[in-house]
């Protein structure tokens, strides 16, 4: 018995063949621009902390480009924090867009000390923090072979 088959009886065949239509027409197949390295006006537009495919704890971070050709396109930020390195790059990273770097030891200890579900708690805390206030100049690149992320600029909105 599949996992769909209860739920069969409660589907409307027309409601479903418009939805599979809407889905259709919007769907761009995942073919979007690849967003090419520099400098980027961005708003974030999530934030979570969840496991790695390598389960180690990490922040994903979606940034949304505001202007020029690759406008509403999306940057994607992941950075794992399960080493100490690792952790202090990330904690810079969040200090940087909350334009504070009064609070690194706070982030850090957070970070390094709590399970991943208070770590989500806090991240989605900064995110609410910040959304709708700042929007950033993200310099995007790379550097032996990985993908790079500066806040060079803060922005009020």
């Amino acid at each position: 018995m599949s996992i769909f088959d209860k739920y069969a009886s409660k589907i409307n065949a027309d409601e479903l063949a418009a939805s599979q239509k809407e889905i259709s027409q919007n769907a761009s197949g995942g073919d979007y621009p690849e967003v090419p390295v520099g400098k980027y006006e961005v708003k974030v537009e999530k934030m979570e902390a969840k496991m790695s495919k390598g389960n180690n704890p990490m922040v994903s971070i979606w940034f949304k480009i505001l202007k020029g050709d690759y406008k509403d396109s999306m940057i994607f930020y992941n950075g794992v924090f399960h080493e100490d390195w690792m952790r202090h790059r990330v904690v810079d990273f969040l200090s940087a867009l909350l334009d504070d770097d009064g609070h690194k030891a706070e982030i850090n200890l957070m970070l390094k000390d709590s399970n991943i579900a208070d770590v989500n708690n806090f991240i989605m805390d900064i995110h609410e923090e910040i959304d709708g206030t700042f929007e950033y100049l993200l310099d995007y690149g790379i550097s032996k072979g990985y993908n790079t992320y500066t806040i060079e600029e803060v922005y009020e909105v």
